[in-house]
Formats: C-alpha cells, sequence, structure tokens
C-alpha cells in the first residue's frame, strides 16, 4: 500500500504592495475635478445662474452655485483618484486628496490667468488703460471678491479632503498585509511514495 503525502506548489507569501500616496491617483483626481467644475459651471451658465449683471445682492446666486460646484467636483475627483490609486489608509487617502485640491486649484488659476492674459491681448488692453479701468473699482468690491475667492478654495480643500477620505478603503478592506501568489494551478496535489 502505497502511502499518500501532499506537498505544496511552491506557495509565496508576499507582502501586499501598500501605498501612501500615488501621484498618477493626484493627477487622476485632480483632472476629473478640473472637468467637473467645468462642467458644473457650465450648466450653471446654461441654466442663467451665473449672471452677473446687476446690483451685488444678485452675486449671491453666482457665488452659491460657484462655491457648491467646486465643492461637489473637488470631492469626486479626489474620491475617484483616491480609489483609482490604491492607497491603503484612510489618513493618506485625505492627504492624497489635500494634494489633488492644490494641483486643481493651481492648474485652475493658471487656466484663469491665461484666458484673461488673451482676453487682454484679445482686447488690446495696455497696462495703462487697465489702470484707468482699476479706478472705478471701489474698495468694497474688492473685498468681497476677494473673500469670495478664500471661501471658494476653502470649500474646495474641504471638498478635496472629505473626497479622499472616503474614496480611502474602510476599516478592514486592507487588515492582510500578505498576499499569496500561485506559481502552479492547484495549491496541494497528490503524490504517491
Amino acid at each position: 500500500m502505497a502511502e499518500t503525502t501532499y506537498e505544496r506548489d511552491e506557495l509565496l507569501m508576499t507582502p501586499r504592495a501598500v501605498h501612501r500616496i500615488s501621484l498618477a491617483g493626484i493627477f487622476t483626481g485632480a483632472f476629473c475635478a478640473l472637468g467637473l467644475g467645468l462642467l458644473f459651471l457650465s450648466f450653471g451658465v446654461a441654466l442663467g445662474v451665473l449672471r452677473f449683471t446687476g446690483p451685488m445682492s444678485s452675486a449671491i446666486g453666482p457665488a452659491v452655485w460657484i462655491l457648491v460646484s467646486v465643492f461637489v467636483a473637488t470631492y469626486i475627483g479626489a474620491a475617484a483618484g483616491v480609489k483609482s490609486s490604491g492607497v491603503a489608509q484612510r489618513r493618506d487617502g485625505g492627504m492624497q486628496g489635500m494634494i489633488t485640491w492644490a494641483l486643481a486649484f493651481f492648474l485652475t488659476l493658471v487656466f484663469l490667468g491665461s484666458i484673461a492674459a488673451g482676453a487682454a491681448g484679445a482686447l488690446n488692453v495696455t497696462p495703462g488703460a487697465a489702470a484707468g479701468a482699476a479706478e472705478g473699482i471701489s474698495p468694497e468690491n474688492v473685498g468681497a471678491a476677494s473673500w469670495s475667492f478664500f471661501i471658494t478654495a476653502v470649500a474646495g480643500l474641504i471638498g478635496g479632503v472629505l473626497g479622499g477620505l472616503s474614496g480611502a478603503p474602510t476599516h478592514g478592506e486592507h487588515e492582510k498585509p500578505y498576499g499569496i501568489r500561485r506559481h502552479m494551478p492547484g495549491s496541494l496535489r497528490e503524490r504517491e511514495v
């Protein structure tokens, strides 16, 4: 009678790849946030919400629309970037969401600056003419615009961090630090000795 033994087919215990922050996830999230932000803003223009004519009191609707658009776009972009990156811990997801917001914010400023420079060039606005036009701007309007810009930036930051936290794995998803890689089709095979 032959004795039956079992042997393992080269089971290797290898550490699972743990990512702290992913550069690809940051770019994915930032471009997703930019695209969604432009989509929401163009939707606001199409609906007629983003009309900046009239008294200052009518600027509350557009300001709220922009605030909510930036928050939601950054939240979704950061969550998508963290989900696609393989970040293993929630705090790393929050950090990646914050970096995603910073990149999206920087790219938005570059985009808006290039549009403003192109418009000024197309209208042949000289620095002297721009300074003359700026004389009619009241300090109250500049202060209100500065606060609006700041509050919108903070809303985007909060959206990025919360989106990064929501895109990170929940407790228990990555509890096992080791995975099994099989190099042969079966893990156990029968052999007669």
